[in-house]
Protein backbone atom coordinates (compact mmCIF):
# COMPACT_ATOMS: atom_id res chain seq x y z
CA UNK A 1 0.00 0.00 0.00
CA UNK A 2 1.91 3.68 -1.11
CA UNK A 3 0.99 6.79 0.58
CA UNK A 4 -0.36 9.04 -2.60
CA UNK A 5 0.83 12.34 -0.84
CA UNK A 6 4.28 10.89 -0.35
CA UNK A 7 4.50 9.08 -3.89
CA UNK A 8 3.96 12.77 -5.37
CA UNK A 9 6.32 14.57 -3.49
CA UNK A 10 8.72 11.96 -4.88
CA UNK A 11 7.58 11.98 -7.89
CA UNK A 12 8.52 15.77 -8.34
CA UNK A 13 12.19 15.29 -6.85
CA UNK A 14 12.85 12.51 -9.46
CA UNK A 15 11.41 14.67 -12.49
CA UNK A 16 14.87 16.33 -12.00
CA UNK A 17 17.65 14.96 -13.89
CA UNK A 18 20.93 15.86 -15.43
CA UNK A 19 19.77 17.22 -18.03
CA UNK A 20 17.20 19.12 -16.68
CA UNK A 21 18.47 20.17 -13.41
CA UNK A 22 16.47 23.10 -13.50
CA UNK A 23 12.78 23.40 -14.18
CA UNK A 24 9.73 25.77 -13.76
CA UNK A 25 6.59 24.93 -12.25
CA UNK A 26 4.61 24.03 -15.14
CA UNK A 27 7.09 22.09 -16.71
CA UNK A 28 7.17 19.84 -13.22
CA UNK A 29 3.64 19.49 -13.65
CA UNK A 30 3.70 18.39 -17.00
CA UNK A 31 6.35 15.55 -16.11
CA UNK A 32 4.46 14.55 -12.89
CA UNK A 33 0.73 15.29 -14.22
CA UNK A 34 0.07 17.06 -10.49
CA UNK A 35 -2.11 20.37 -10.58
CA UNK A 36 -0.21 23.51 -10.93
CA UNK A 37 -1.92 24.34 -7.93
CA UNK A 38 -1.33 21.39 -5.59
CA UNK A 39 2.04 21.09 -7.00
CA UNK A 40 2.63 24.78 -5.73
CA UNK A 41 2.34 23.58 -2.06
CA UNK A 42 4.61 20.72 -2.43
CA UNK A 43 7.54 22.88 -3.61
CA UNK A 44 6.97 25.35 -0.97
CA UNK A 45 7.29 22.72 1.61
CA UNK A 46 10.28 21.56 -0.09
CA UNK A 47 11.69 24.81 0.08
CA UNK A 48 11.01 25.20 3.48
CA UNK A 49 13.22 22.10 4.48
CA UNK A 50 15.97 23.24 1.57
CA UNK A 51 15.74 20.14 -0.45
CA UNK A 52 14.15 22.71 -3.48
CA UNK A 53 15.53 26.26 -4.00
CA UNK A 54 13.16 28.57 -6.10
CA UNK A 55 15.42 30.47 -8.49
CA UNK A 56 14.38 33.88 -10.62
CA UNK A 57 11.53 35.28 -8.22
CA UNK A 58 10.01 31.75 -8.28
CA UNK A 59 10.40 31.31 -11.65
CA UNK A 60 11.98 27.83 -12.03
CA UNK A 61 13.01 25.62 -9.37
CA UNK A 62 16.11 23.36 -8.90
CA UNK A 63 17.24 20.66 -6.14
CA UNK A 64 18.26 22.28 -2.78
CA UNK A 65 21.28 21.63 -0.32
CA UNK A 66 19.45 19.38 2.03
CA UNK A 67 18.80 16.92 -0.65
CA UNK A 68 22.61 17.19 -1.41
CA UNK A 69 23.57 16.43 2.20
CA UNK A 70 21.39 13.35 2.47
CA UNK A 71 22.83 12.01 -0.81
CA UNK A 72 26.53 12.37 0.81
CA UNK A 73 25.02 10.59 3.68
CA UNK A 74 24.19 7.94 1.59
CA UNK A 75 27.52 7.84 -0.34
CA UNK A 76 29.43 7.89 2.25
CA UNK A 77 27.36 5.59 4.39
CA UNK A 78 27.48 2.55 1.50
CA UNK A 79 31.16 3.15 1.22
CA UNK A 80 31.79 2.98 4.80
CA UNK A 81 29.79 -0.44 4.86
CA UNK A 82 31.56 -1.70 2.17
CA UNK A 83 35.16 -0.98 3.61
CA UNK A 84 33.68 -2.11 6.84
CA UNK A 85 32.48 -5.34 6.15
CA UNK A 86 35.21 -7.61 5.72
CA UNK A 87 36.49 -6.30 9.00
CA UNK A 88 33.51 -6.65 10.41
CA UNK A 89 33.37 -10.38 9.71
CA UNK A 90 36.92 -11.23 10.61
CA UNK A 91 36.43 -9.44 14.27
CA UNK A 92 32.73 -11.79 15.00
CA UNK A 93 35.30 -14.92 13.41
CA UNK A 94 38.01 -13.72 16.34
CA UNK A 95 35.81 -12.19 19.05
CA UNK A 96 32.76 -14.65 18.46
CA UNK A 97 30.83 -11.47 19.52
CA UNK A 98 28.69 -9.54 17.21
CA UNK A 99 30.06 -6.84 15.90
CA UNK A 100 28.35 -3.43 14.98
CA UNK A 101 28.78 0.05 12.74
CA UNK A 102 27.01 3.12 13.32
CA UNK A 103 26.66 6.59 12.40
CA UNK A 104 25.11 10.06 13.88
CA UNK A 105 21.77 11.11 12.93
CA UNK A 106 21.29 14.08 14.17
CA UNK A 107 20.51 13.04 18.25
CA UNK A 108 20.77 9.07 17.31
CA UNK A 109 22.87 6.34 16.35
CA UNK A 110 21.61 4.71 13.44
CA UNK A 111 23.53 0.95 13.02
CA UNK A 112 24.53 0.83 9.10
CA UNK A 113 26.33 -2.88 8.94
CA UNK A 114 26.53 -5.61 11.20
CA UNK A 115 28.43 -9.00 11.83
CA UNK A 116 26.40 -11.95 13.96
CA UNK A 117 29.04 -13.59 16.63
CA UNK A 118 29.35 -16.86 16.84
CA UNK A 119 27.63 -17.72 20.22
CA UNK A 120 24.98 -19.79 20.65
CA UNK A 121 23.91 -16.33 22.72
CA UNK A 122 24.54 -13.10 21.03
CA UNK A 123 23.43 -9.44 20.47
CA UNK A 124 21.75 -8.64 16.93
CA UNK A 125 20.43 -4.94 16.22
CA UNK A 126 19.31 -5.02 12.75
CA UNK A 127 20.32 -2.44 9.94
CA UNK A 128 18.82 0.80 10.29
CA UNK A 129 18.07 0.19 14.43
CA UNK A 130 18.22 3.70 15.93
CA UNK A 131 19.44 4.58 19.60
CA UNK A 132 19.65 7.71 21.18
CA UNK A 133 23.20 9.04 21.87
CA UNK A 134 23.01 8.86 25.64
CA UNK A 135 22.73 4.86 25.81
CA UNK A 136 25.21 2.22 24.45
CA UNK A 137 28.93 2.45 23.96
CA UNK A 138 28.78 3.02 19.80
CA UNK A 139 26.60 5.93 20.99
CA UNK A 140 28.91 7.54 23.66
CA UNK A 141 31.76 7.47 20.67
CA UNK A 142 29.52 9.36 18.95
CA UNK A 143 28.51 11.51 21.31
CA UNK A 144 32.08 12.32 23.18
CA UNK A 145 34.17 13.42 19.94
CA UNK A 146 31.32 15.94 18.74
CA UNK A 147 32.75 19.31 18.82
CA UNK A 148 32.64 20.63 21.85
CA UNK A 149 30.00 23.49 22.39
CA UNK A 150 27.44 21.20 20.02
CA UNK A 151 27.74 18.54 22.12
CA UNK A 152 27.03 20.63 25.07
CA UNK A 153 24.23 21.56 23.57
CA UNK A 154 23.30 17.79 22.58
CA UNK A 155 23.46 16.78 26.12
CA UNK A 156 21.35 19.37 27.01
CA UNK A 157 18.69 18.82 24.85
CA UNK A 158 18.66 14.94 24.86
CA UNK A 159 15.91 13.46 26.79
CA UNK A 160 17.43 11.61 29.33
CA UNK A 161 15.13 8.04 29.54
CA UNK A 162 16.57 4.98 31.06
CA UNK A 163 16.33 2.14 28.78
CA UNK A 164 18.14 -0.40 30.71
CA UNK A 165 19.61 -0.71 34.49
CA UNK A 166 22.72 1.35 33.48
CA UNK A 167 21.69 3.87 31.28
CA UNK A 168 23.28 7.17 31.81
CA UNK A 169 20.39 9.90 32.83
CA UNK A 170 21.74 12.85 34.43
CA UNK A 171 23.61 15.47 32.04
CA UNK A 172 26.34 15.83 34.30
CA UNK A 173 27.89 12.28 34.69
CA UNK A 174 26.92 11.81 31.14
CA UNK A 175 29.31 14.93 30.31
CA UNK A 176 31.75 13.44 32.48
CA UNK A 177 31.74 9.87 30.99
CA UNK A 178 31.75 11.85 27.30
CA UNK A 179 34.85 13.65 28.54
CA UNK A 180 36.30 10.24 29.88
CA UNK A 181 35.98 8.49 26.54
CA UNK A 182 37.98 11.48 24.55
CA UNK A 183 41.09 10.19 27.59
CA UNK A 184 40.80 6.84 27.00
CA UNK A 185 39.96 6.84 23.54
CA UNK A 186 37.43 4.07 23.89
CA UNK A 187 33.86 3.26 25.16
CA UNK A 188 32.36 1.12 27.60
CA UNK A 189 28.94 0.67 28.63
CA UNK A 190 27.27 -1.96 31.00
CA UNK A 191 23.20 -2.58 30.70
CA UNK A 192 22.59 0.43 29.61
CA UNK A 193 20.83 -0.56 26.49
CA UNK A 194 19.22 -3.81 27.61
CA UNK A 195 19.61 -5.46 31.42
CA UNK A 196 22.65 -8.36 31.39
CA UNK A 197 24.42 -6.74 27.82
CA UNK A 198 28.00 -5.37 28.00
CA UNK A 199 29.54 -3.28 25.08
CA UNK A 200 32.42 -1.35 23.64
CA UNK A 201 33.11 1.07 21.13
CA UNK A 202 36.51 2.81 19.47
CA UNK A 203 36.66 5.53 16.65
CA UNK A 204 36.67 5.49 12.91
CA UNK A 205 38.07 8.79 12.36
CA UNK A 206 38.31 10.96 9.22
CA UNK A 207 41.69 12.27 7.72
CA UNK A 208 40.69 15.52 8.96
CA UNK A 209 40.15 13.96 12.41
CA UNK A 210 36.36 13.89 12.74
CA UNK A 211 34.67 10.68 14.07
CA UNK A 212 32.43 9.09 10.69
CA UNK A 213 31.35 6.08 12.37
CA UNK A 214 31.70 3.84 15.65
CA UNK A 215 32.89 0.71 15.63
CA UNK A 216 31.50 -1.74 18.26
CA UNK A 217 31.16 -4.86 19.91
CA UNK A 218 28.32 -6.66 22.29
CA UNK A 219 27.45 -9.52 24.31
CA UNK A 220 25.82 -11.13 27.56
CA UNK A 221 27.86 -9.12 29.97
CA UNK A 222 29.11 -12.32 32.11
CA UNK A 223 31.63 -12.68 28.39
CA UNK A 224 32.75 -9.29 28.21
CA UNK A 225 34.97 -9.15 31.48
CA UNK A 226 38.03 -6.45 32.04
CA UNK A 227 40.49 -8.67 30.69
CA UNK A 228 37.62 -9.17 27.84
CA UNK A 229 37.41 -6.03 27.04
CA UNK A 230 41.08 -4.99 26.80
CA UNK A 231 42.04 -7.74 24.02
CA UNK A 232 38.27 -6.04 22.39
CA UNK A 233 39.72 -2.32 22.35
CA UNK A 234 42.64 -3.38 20.73
CA UNK A 235 40.93 -6.15 18.10
CA UNK A 236 38.76 -3.20 17.52
CA UNK A 237 41.16 -0.30 16.98
CA UNK A 238 43.20 -2.65 14.38
CA UNK A 239 40.20 -3.08 12.55
CA UNK A 240 39.49 0.62 12.89
CA UNK A 241 42.88 1.94 11.23
CA UNK A 242 42.42 -0.92 8.52
CA UNK A 243 39.04 0.38 7.68
CA UNK A 244 40.14 4.17 7.54
CA UNK A 245 42.72 3.12 5.18
CA UNK A 246 40.63 1.24 3.23
CA UNK A 247 38.15 4.06 2.71
CA UNK A 248 41.53 6.40 1.90
CA UNK A 249 41.45 8.62 5.18
CA UNK A 250 44.18 8.18 5.38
Amino acid sequence: MTVKSLEKALQILLSFEPRRQSQTLLEISKRTSIPATSLYRFLETFEKYAFITAESEGKSYQLGPALFRVGMLAHNSVDLREAAKPEMERLADVTRESIFLTVRHEDRSVCIQSAEGKHRVRLTQRIGAALPLHAGAAARILLAYMAEPERQRMIKSLELRALGPGTITERSALERAARLVRSKGYAISREEVDAGTSGVAVPVFSQSGEVVAALACGGPGYRLAEETIKELVKELSKASRIIERKLGLY
